[in-house]
């Protein structure tokens, strides 16, 4: 598999402060964006410390010895990066306690790991996971936001959000 990779960030039409951070680690095969709570206090210092979190947590993952068969060792590489998102979230929420200035920070987050011939995506909030295969581009993800459960509930239209 070739793997291309590339970042780039925009502060966007709406705020003076661009929050984004992002993660391109082609020698672990570590990928993460994360988007600052815009509006909110330290939402760029939010989001780094979540990339950051994320790549030390997983820039070791192919360190440790192999499990006995494929099904262990994908359930161990879901439980990483589970447990990378989890520690973002407690030391960003230990941070935002630490320091009234920072109160009410929090990010976005999307990761992703190529392991094994495995591409394994996780995100958090409303940043989103795209899959571009044949020309045609498909979202892989479900925004965690009240919008998107006001939609699945069927209380307003995808139109109307």
């Amino acid at each position: 598999m070739r793997i291309t990779s590339g970042g780039i960030t925009n502060v966007g039409m709406k705020r003076q402060n661009n929050e984004d951070n992002y993660l391109i680690n082609d020698e672990v095969g570590v990928y993460v964006c994360c988007d600052g709570m815009g509006g909110h206090a330290g939402g760029d210092y939010a989001s780094q410390i979540a990339v950051t979190t994320v790549e030390e947590v997983l820039a070791n993952i192919r360190d440790e010895g192999a499990a006995e068969d494929d099904a262990a060792e994908d359930q161990i590489t879901q439980e990483k990066i589970k447990y990378a998102i989890r520690l973002a979230g407690k030391r960003i929420y230990e941070r935002a306690q630490a320091d009234p200035e920072f109160r009410g920070m929090g990010t976005t987050a999307v990761i992703l790991l190529f392991r094994r011939g495995m591409a394994y995506l996780a995100h958090v909030g409303d940043s989103r996971g795209y899959l571009l295969r044949g020309g045609q581009i498909t979202q892989r993800t479900e925004d965690h936001s009240w919008v998107n459960e006001q939609i699945k509930a069927g209380l307003i239209t995808a139109e109307t959000a």
